[in-house]
């Protein structure tokens, strides 16, 4: 499965994708990407997860609204 974020405003894509993680037990590998249109920011894993796992989706506050790119 994928984790997924949407924004209530329009985000910078790069900062997105560079600052959304997933961990479980340690960080999960995987890539992140961000669809304008949707403003919708999805992280998937590389291999499957873990079934009955808690895992933790992050986007660092570091993330810029597409509006503060200068």
């Amino acid at each position: 499965g994928a984790a997924t974020a949407t924004f209530s405003e329009p985000m910078d894509a790069n900062s997105v994708i560079s600052a959304f993680t997933l961990a479980g037990t340690g960080n999960i590998a995987g890539t992140a990407t961000y669809d304008v249109p949707t403003r919708t920011a999805t992280f998937k894993p590389s291999a499957p997860l873990t079934y009955a796992t808690t895992y933790t989706a992050r986007i660092a506050a570091s993330t810029a609204f597409a509006a503060w790119r200068i």
